[in-house]
Protein backbone atom coordinates (compact mmCIF):
# COMPACT_ATOMS: atom_id res chain seq x y z
CA UNK A 1 0.00 0.00 0.00
CA UNK A 2 1.54 3.51 -0.96
CA UNK A 3 2.08 6.26 1.42
CA UNK A 4 -1.18 8.68 0.06
CA UNK A 5 -3.60 5.31 0.33
CA UNK A 6 -2.46 5.16 4.08
CA UNK A 7 -2.57 9.17 4.56
CA UNK A 8 -6.43 8.53 3.18
CA UNK A 9 -7.39 6.37 5.29
CA UNK A 10 -6.01 8.17 8.43
CA UNK A 11 -8.22 10.91 7.16
CA UNK A 12 -11.07 8.89 6.30
CA UNK A 13 -10.62 7.29 10.20
CA UNK A 14 -10.41 11.02 12.11
CA UNK A 15 -12.84 12.78 9.71
CA UNK A 16 -15.42 10.28 8.07
CA UNK A 17 -17.95 12.82 6.92
CA UNK A 18 -14.54 14.68 5.14
CA UNK A 19 -15.91 15.22 1.48
CA UNK A 20 -13.87 13.82 -1.33
CA UNK A 21 -12.90 17.62 -2.60
CA UNK A 22 -11.22 18.34 0.80
CA UNK A 23 -10.15 14.74 1.45
CA UNK A 24 -8.39 15.71 -2.47
CA UNK A 25 -7.35 18.97 -1.13
CA UNK A 26 -5.44 17.76 2.27
CA UNK A 27 -4.15 15.00 0.20
CA UNK A 28 -2.69 16.85 -2.99
CA UNK A 29 -5.22 15.19 -5.30
CA UNK A 30 -8.01 16.20 -7.30
CA UNK A 31 -11.44 15.16 -6.14
CA UNK A 32 -11.95 12.85 -8.81
CA UNK A 33 -8.65 11.01 -8.15
CA UNK A 34 -8.92 11.00 -4.48
CA UNK A 35 -12.37 9.33 -5.18
CA UNK A 36 -11.01 6.53 -7.53
CA UNK A 37 -8.24 6.25 -4.85
CA UNK A 38 -11.08 5.77 -2.29
CA UNK A 39 -13.37 3.27 -5.00
CA UNK A 40 -9.64 0.53 -4.83
CA UNK A 41 -9.46 0.65 -1.55
CA UNK A 42 -12.86 -0.28 -1.24
CA UNK A 43 -12.71 -2.86 -3.92
CA UNK A 44 -9.51 -4.75 -2.04
CA UNK A 45 -11.35 -4.86 0.70
CA UNK A 46 -9.33 -2.59 3.05
CA UNK A 47 -12.37 -0.12 3.65
CA UNK A 48 -14.83 -2.65 4.46
CA UNK A 49 -17.80 -0.45 5.88
CA UNK A 50 -18.38 3.01 6.72
CA UNK A 51 -20.22 3.44 10.12
CA UNK A 52 -21.33 6.56 12.28
CA UNK A 53 -20.23 6.39 16.09
CA UNK A 54 -22.15 7.87 18.48
CA UNK A 55 -20.15 9.23 22.06
CA UNK A 56 -22.02 11.48 23.49
CA UNK A 57 -24.78 9.00 25.10
CA UNK A 58 -26.08 11.80 27.63
CA UNK A 59 -27.13 13.81 25.30
CA UNK A 60 -29.50 11.28 23.56
CA UNK A 61 -30.75 10.56 27.77
CA UNK A 62 -30.05 6.69 27.25
CA UNK A 63 -27.51 4.52 28.63
CA UNK A 64 -25.20 2.74 26.17
CA UNK A 65 -26.36 -0.54 26.83
CA UNK A 66 -29.88 -0.01 26.49
CA UNK A 67 -29.79 0.18 22.60
CA UNK A 68 -27.86 -3.29 22.60
CA UNK A 69 -29.60 -6.13 20.76
CA UNK A 70 -28.38 -9.17 19.95
CA UNK A 71 -26.84 -9.79 16.65
CA UNK A 72 -28.49 -13.43 16.37
CA UNK A 73 -30.71 -15.50 18.82
CA UNK A 74 -30.32 -19.04 19.61
CA UNK A 75 -32.85 -21.78 18.18
CA UNK A 76 -32.42 -23.60 22.06
CA UNK A 77 -34.15 -21.73 24.10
Amino acid sequence: MEDLDKQILLLLQEQGRISMTDLGKTVSLSQPAVTERVRKLEEKGIINQYRAVVVNWEHLAIQPHSSCYPLHSSTNQ
